[in-house]
């Protein structure tokens, strides 16, 4: 699979077997406290205007600690629809709602967005940023041992981080339709 660590070689062990520690020094600590409120964020959602004019992209970060964000989908749909009304206010000609993220490959996620949200099969370069790294984020907070016994035993990462993209008018026709 294009998403796996096979080039690395040696350094698998090194990584994989340092990831626990890495994650828990210098990145979770700094991240156990769910979002500030902003005009920018909806609870588990904050967004950002993105290069291409009239396109955001969404970002998620857990705001229910220990429980799992997908626990109640009812509460992410109403989340979007409210993080949706301000966007319709605050960024002129928005067309597009964008995500990079392993989680358009999860389908828990994929049910709050129109199915035709993962246009993309494209794999994006593994990279720092959560799009790829934040699977081994348990729902609470602590290190994802199953994902990371994956990533040592596999060579590669459980989820490939993919394009979602959806106009803003099927993300709030797919909003209104789950809530039915």
């Amino acid at each position: 699979m294009g998403w796996g660590l096979r080039g690395v070689g040696g350094q698998l062990c090194s990584v994989a077997g340092r990831l626990h520690s890495w994650w828990r020094d210098r990145w979770l600590c700094t991240r156990l406290t769910p979002p500030t409120p902003t005009p920018r964020t909806s609870a588990c959602f904050a967004w950002e205007t993105a290069s291409e004019p009239g396109t955001v992209s969404i970002h998620i970060a857990n705001a229910c600690m220990p429980n799992s964000p997908f626990g109640n989908p009812h509460d992410r749909i109403s989340e979007l629809k409210t993080m949706v009304s301000r966007l319709r206010n605050s960024v002129p000609k928005l067309r597009n709602i964008q995500c990079n993220s392993w989680l358009n490959s999860f389908p828990p996620f994929l049910k709050l967005f129109p199915a035709n949200w993962p246009r993309s099969q494209n794999v994006s370069a593994v990279g720092a940023g959560c799009n790829w790294w934040g699977q081994f984020m348990a729902r609470d907070g602590t290190f994802h041992r199953r994902h990371g016994e994956f990533l040592r035993s596999h060579m590669r990462f459980p989820w490939p981080a993919i394009d979602g993209i959806c106009t803003i008018n099927e993300l709030e026709a797919h909003l209104h339709e789950f809530l039915r």
